[in-house]
């Protein structure tokens, strides 16, 4: 079985999502989010309630001295949300460099080899440790963070993306 394709860079954003959640075991980022703005207000109410019983004069909490308090938290934020972005950017595979370029795939009896313009490369079915479909995507996963992607653009129908699972789960 012959399979060609272009991996475009959505469908390695897509994978880079996918295989930090997989690496990291989250089954969701909202209540990740959500536990951590939790944690940080609490965490504030502490600090109020120290200042508050070991303040000499009485305390009072008001909207000035909670912007003065928010606000170095929420530029903290969007300091490292701009940071995370960036990286995102800048570690993209580029369009025309050789991740993203033509691949084929041709599979056999003892393993698939990957064909590309300046590369080719054999692994064998014992290197692949798992295999992951993610939106039609097929991710054979030969470590925690390094796959073979196989968009679903790879194929021209369902019917071709059925004999490609039932080839790699007879194998995998």
């Amino acid at each position: 079985m012959l399979i060609t394709f272009r991996i475009q860079q959505d469908d390695y954003k897509k994978f880079s999502k996918f295989a930090l959640k997989r690496a990291s075991n989250k089954t969701s980022e909202k209540k990740s989010l959500i536990a951590s703005f939790m944690i940080w207000f609490l965490v504030t109410i502490v600090f109020m309630l120290i200042f508050q019983v070991v303040g000499k004069k009485s305390f009072d909490f008001d909207i000035p001295t909670a912007v003065i308090v928010l606000l170095p938290f929420l530029v903290g934020i969007g300091i490292y949300f701009t940071e995370i972005l960036k990286i995102q950017r800048n570690t993209l595979p580029t369009d025309n460099g050789f991740l993203l370029s033509e691949s084929t795939i041709e599979i056999k009896d003892d393993g698939l080899r990957v064909l590309k313009d300046c590369a080719t490369s054999f692994f064998s079915w014992e290197a692949i440790e798992s295999v992951s479909v993610n939106d039609g995507d097929y991710y054979l996963f030969l470590d925690n963070m390094y796959a073979i992607i196989i968009p679903n653009s790879a194929f021209s129908n369902n019917i071709q993306a059925e004999e490609f699972r039932a080839v790699i789960e007879k194998y995998v």
